[in-house]
């Protein structure tokens, strides 16, 4: 009993302080219920979403946080954990946290000519006698 009421006092501070769970964009249902509760979040939300996954930019947080007066911007890459690539997004808006993973749209690989280095750029060799050696054409 006494661990059901430290649970429920623990939660009721926790909502009173802005600790709650943060809203996951990617649950199903959650963009149609924030369009409904919170429009001023859902348009800014939408906005953040569409920019994040045009230019999947590591350092895009100060400017979401002027542009969408956002707050604790935090950008995750999965390049390695996912396929194909996504970032993990998480951001506040008046004391409420979201959280999204975005697959941006990246450019698509092409394949690039081999580099050949002019041989005044190949690196100089030591000569057996421990003097540099030119460079051979």
């Amino acid at each position: 009993m006494r661990m059901l009421a430290t649970l429920l006092c623990f939660s009721a501070v926790a909502q009173a302080t802005g600790l709650a769970e943060p809203v996951d964009l990617n649950a199903p249902g959650a963009l149609g219920s924030l369009q409904q509760r919170r429009p001023d979040h859902y348009a800014k939300v939408q906005a953040i979403l569409g920019l994040v996954q045009r230019k999947p930019q590591l350092d895009l947080g100060p400017w979401i946080e002027a542009r969408f007066d956002a707050s604790n911007v935090d950008f995750q890459p999965l390049w390695r954990a996912s396929d194909p690539p996504k970032v993990k997004i998480s951001f506040t808006l008046d004391n409420d946290r979201y959280t999204a993973v975005v697959a941006p749209e990246l450019q698509p690989a092409r394949a690039m000519r081999a580099r050949q280095d002019a041989p005044h750029m190949l690196p100089a060799r030591a000569s057996p006698d421990g003097r540099q050696a030119q460079a051979s054409e």
